[in-house]
């Protein structure tokens, strides 16, 4: 009897041993997955910011452009002008 009760404790003893490799495991698998998700989630934020960074660049272009192309179709198109739309395209870049 004592050799049955013996058996059955090492078999339950084993499959604790099991369950406790099983969730270190999975542990290891779930911290390692957060830690993708977070370098892509952080890759996703740099390239949205660089996104916005290059949208408003370009829509001050565009402003440039146009404020140039408004002075030279008026034929006021001044030295001044010239380089403050040369000015203007410099720090938008």
């Amino acid at each position: 009897m004592k050799t049955e009760h013996n058996d059955r404790v090492k078999i339950l003893y084993e499959h604790l041993i099991d369950q406790d490799a099983l969730i270190k495991n999975l542990n290891e698998w779930t911290t390692s997955l957060l830690g993708s998700l977070r370098d892509t989630s952080t890759r996703i934020q740099e390239t949205y910011d660089d996104f916005l960074f290059h949208a408003h660049q370009s829509a001050d272009v565009a402003h440039v452009v146009k404020l140039m192309f408004t002075e030279i179709h008026e034929d006021a198109l001044t030295m001044d002008h010239y380089y403050y739309i040369v000015t203007e395209c410099l720090n938008t870049v």
